[in-house]
């Protein structure tokens, strides 16, 4: 099973990898017989071509690239990303190691259309490898009583139209929309394929959905509080809207970016302490 995971890990970026290269040297091999007239030297071929590569291929993981659902959005600032740093470290390079902007533009270009163009070829075939985003409706459940929760529900409809209400999670049992309880929230998740969990105030104390949230945290599920009404605002930018409902959005540390992002600030900071331990 680990081998397995591993495995679907890594063969985004590996794909990535032997399509950026194999296009980025055919595009070498063509400029440097039809606009140079010359041929780049080796360490061009063995260090800087695959150097680039490892540049975009981590600006696309920075970015969230590899995430599911994938987003190519988010490639594409991930190669921008990498592009800048890429053409910023070229500029400080000394003349003999500056042998092409031309041919870095290009490989982005390049590395743009071949990351986008396998995804969406692949999704096309029905070979869904890769995650892509789905146009289908969030299935959401609301934790908390059945008077709130419907509350919450009604707001929620009048102003998110693509969701779809499952159910609610409740110690109450007088309602045929009640899944379980608390308790029961991990198996209700994976049965049902939640994509958002919404926690009532009014009925569910802080520390419990602290609690819950670092419990059953998932990479692909989203966690939003609705405050109790003496607490929340409801308003709406017209007369003619009935009002819209505010909810906190739950940045959870356990999300795939954020973890990322804790961990290249727990290496940097490392890194800073050790170079600077003498002092």
């Amino acid at each position: 099973a680990i081998l397995t995971r591993i495995s679907k890990q890594i063969f985004a970026p590996l794909m990535d990898a032997l399509l950026i290269y194999g296009g980025f040297v055919l595009i070498k091999i063509y400029w440097e017989n039809n606009y140079k007239v010359f041929h780049y030297p080796p360490i061009y071929d063995y260090i800087f071509i695959p150097g680039y590569v490892c540049v975009w291929l981590s600006g696309i993981y920075l970015s969230g690239g590899y995430d599911k659902p994938l987003r190519l959005q988010k490639i594409m600032r991930g190669l921008l990303s990498a592009t800048v740093f890429i053409l910023v470290v070229y500029a400080l390079l000394p003349e003999n190691l500056r042998f092409s902007r031309a041919l870095i533009l290009l490989g982005t270009a390049w590395a743009a259309l071949a990351t986008s163009g396998i995804r969406a070829t692949l999704h096309t075939l029905g070979i869904n490898i890769y995650g892509f985003e789905r146009n289908e409706k969030k299935r959401i459940v609301i934790v908390g009583k059945i008077q709130e929760g419907l509350r919450v529900l009604t707001l929620l409809k009048q102003v998110e139209t693509n969701l779809s209400f499952i159910g609610f999670i409740s110690d109450e049992k007088n309602d045929t929309q009640i899944l379980g309880n608390e308790q029961q929230l991990h198996e209700i998740l994976n049965v049902y394929k939640i994509d958002e969990v919404i926690y009532c105030a009014k009925d569910v104390k802080a520390n419990d959905i602290i609690q819950s949230m670092l419990q059953h945290t998932q990479a692909n599920i989203e966690f939003k509080i609705a405050p109790e009404e003496s607490a929340f605002v409801i308003g709406s930018n017209s007369i003619n809207d009935n009002g819209s409902l505010y909810l906190v959005a739950i940045n959870a540390i356990q999300t795939p970016t954020n973890k990322r992002n804790k961990r290249l600030l727990d290496i940097a900071l490392c890194l800073l302490l050790i170079c600077t331990l003498p002092l």
